[in-house]
């Protein structure tokens, strides 16, 4: 039974592994548009940083604050993207990844957590973690326009996850306000938060390898 479980075991640790390198070739056409949202989520820091957020934005924000947010969001990976696209941020992908993972966590902790200051959390860790994943999402360095629809294609897929994720958990959170309803959320929120921080252990010690 033991042995059969490895195979299992070794394609979760493939799953969750983070990807050193983040970038994505652009594509022609209307292929690097869904190229783009594509990356965005079949990455793991990606598409659980998205989940996160929205864990705590929907918990925490009223429905003015959330679209304030979203806009917040959308200028912070558009700023990050183009100076990542022009080459401005001398930054490593290892440390982009370990700043990205850090957040992370911490956004989970408040998640599941819920202190008094969560709300005011919420309005510094949106725009941080929209300038970080717009170091995640610029593609290979290619032809002018394949590489701005591939960019274009991941950005969306960015705000598009980000506002999916909070919408739903808003919704939800409104709909079931039974104390043992809620604390669904908190108990996902800590969960994201268990896997986050066994990733931020794994940059550290491939940053120090």
């Amino acid at each position: 039974m033991r042995i059969n479980s490895f195979p299992r075991i070794g394609w979760v640790a493939f799953l969750f592994w983070p990807n050193l390198s983040f970038a994505h070739s652009p594509s022609k056409g209307l292929a690097g548009f869904y190229t783009g949202i594509l990356h965005v989520y079949s990455e793991v820091s990606l598409v659980i940083g998205l989940l996160a957020l929205g864990l705590l934005v929907g918990q925490s924000c009223s429905t003015d604050k959330q679209r304030k947010l979203l806009v917040v969001f959308l200028l912070a990976i558009v700023i990050s993207s183009a100076m990542a696209s022009f080459a401005l941020m001398g930054i490593t992908a290892k440390a982009v990844l370990l700043v990205h993972w850090t957040l992370v966590v911490l956004v989970c902790l408040h998640a599941a957590l819920l202190p008094k200051w969560r709300e005011k959390f919420a309005f510094a860790s949106v725009p941080l973690m929209g300038l970080i994943m717009g170091q995640l999402t610029v593609p290979d360095a290619g032809e002018l326009w394949p590489f701005l629809v591939t960019l274009v294609g991941s950005i969306t897929a960015c705000v598009l996850g980000f506002l999916y994720s909070f919408a739903l958990v808003d919704f939800l959170y409104q709909r079931f306000q039974l104390l043992w309803q809620r604390t669904i959320f908190r108990v996902v929120s800590a969960w994201l938060f268990a896997i986050s921080f066994l990733l931020l252990a794994v940059q550290f010690v491939s940053k120090n390898i």
